[in-house]
Parts: structure tokens; sequence; C-alpha cells
């Protein structure tokens, strides 16, 4: 994390770094969090090791500034931020092709939910033999009364690089009355569990301290207020299993890369 890629960072006010521990002390992996002033947390990252998950908060908060700084300046149209104005499909990092796919897989992400919930195409749920959880996962999903998992691979036509398969993962996690999903599309040799089980451990930690975060009037939050406090309506809304079992196919309509103007950073 070099002093160049923290001088991006307005207001930083501090990174935090803890270890993730079983009951029995095993260390499992690290949490990363990056915090700037008057707004709390702005990104963070979870992994097996202190240099990644640190590597993941930096990321994440790179892609919040850069995308805000897209937002306002002349390419805005370019990148459809003008037609689609949202962070969706897009990602950070610091090698350029694994960033690529990575934006394509957010992209994908957001796509499949809105054609899940939105749409009522249906998710095969998982059994808890073919999605294991272990370690990271197994950690996250036991601060929740129950879960369930659904998954579904799809495949995408990818500019340069012919059919490729991808996989998605979403937990639907219960805690007391209220319920807190977390999701995550990868490659299809990759494990989406964990990052799926942090992102909903993530979401019950914020309503847990909803009023620690100035941010709590904006949407996002306020549906997380909602769902925390009424998960009988979000349960309402997953469609049966065996109605619209076809999905189609999803198609790239942008795949580009913005110079951010700093080596070693993509977006």
């Amino acid at each position: 994390m070099t002093q160049e890629y923290l001088n991006l960072i307005s207001g930083l006010s501090g990174i935090t770094e803890s270890p993730v521990k079983a009951i029995d002390g095993e260390l499992l992996g690290w949490h990363s969090t990056i915090s700037v002033t008057g707004e709390m947390a702005i990104g963070g990252g979870t992994s097996l090791d202190k240099n990644t998950a640190r590597q993941i908060a930096l990321a994440e908060t790179l892609e919040r500034i850069l995308v805000d700084k897209l937002k306002n300046s002349s390419e805005a149209e370019d990148f459809l931020i003008t037609k689609y104005n949202s962070s969706c499909g897009f990602a950070a990092g610091f090698e350029n092709e694994p960033t690529s796919f990575r934006a394509l897989a957010e992209g994908l992400e957001r796509w499949a939910w809105s054609k899940w919930i939105d749409e009522k195409f249906s998710l095969p749920k998982v059994s808890s033999e073919a999605g294991a959880v272990t370690g990271l996962a197994k950690f996250y999903s036991s601060k929740f009364d129950s879960y369930q998992q659904f998954q579904k691979i799809f495949r995408v036509s990818v500019p340069g690089y012919g059919w490729q398969r991808f996989k998605l993962g979403i937990v639907i996690c219960k805690k007391g009355g209220g319920v807190f999903p977390g999701s995550k599309v990868c490659m299809v040799n990759e494990d989406p569990w964990a990052h799926a089980f942090t992102e909903a451990w993530r979401h019950l930690n914020v309503f847990e301290n909803f009023e620690r975060y100035p941010q709590a009037q904006q949407l996002p939050f306020q549906r997380l207020l909602h769902f925390g406090n009424d998960g009988d309506s979000a349960i309402k809304q997953i469609p049966d299993p065996n109605v619209k079992s076809e999905w189609p196919d999803p198609k790239i309509l942008l795949w580009k890369s913005y110079d951010t103007q700093v080596v070693g950073v993509f977006l």
C-alpha cells in the first residue's frame, strides 16, 4: 500500500486491521477497514492473509473515489453513467486483466439480482453438501440464526476471450426478525461463499450500529434498515424455484478501462 495510493483518499482517518479468529483461537483470516473523516468506513476487505485483505480494502476505496471522479468528468457518457447512474459494473485494482474480469463479475452480479428479484427468474437452492462452508465462510455464517444458499452458472461471451463461465453465489441470512443478503460472482472454478457470507455479516454489522452512520438516509442504508427490521418482506420476494428457470445469456453492453492517471491502479 504505497503512499501515492493513500494520497488519493481525501480525509483519510485510519486503516484498521484485525484478525478473524475461531472460538478456539485458530486464525482464520484478516479484516481490513479504511475510514475517512465524517463517513466512517469507506472500504473493507477480508481474506486469509493480512496483505490481501488490505489490498481488497484499498481497491474498494479507490473504486468509490475514482467512480465519483468519473461521474463528474466529460467521460461520464462514454461509460454509460449518464444512462445508468450507478457504480455497478466497476472495479478498481492493481492488475489490469483481473480487474477487468472483476468489473465484469460485478456487473453480472447486479444483472442477476435484477433478473431474480425484479423479473422473477428462479435460482436453485444449494444443498448443505454442495454449498459446504469452511474457514471464513463458516465463521461469518455462524453469526446468523439460519441461512439459505443459491447458486447458478452463467456463460458470457467476452470480447477477446470467447465464452467464459461464471458462478453466482447468494446467501440469504436470518438474524432475529431481519434478513441480510450477501453475494458474489466469480469464475466457475472459484468459491463465492466466503465473500457472500462476509458481505452479509457486514450488512448485519451496519444494521446493529445504524446510528453511527452519517449516510443513513441514503437508499442502500434505508433498504438495509427496512429488511433488517422486516425480514419476512424480503423472503416473500424470492421467486418460486419451479417458475422461469430458463435464464437468458447476459450480454455485455460496455467493457472498457478508465485512465486513472495513477501508475499501477486500474479501473
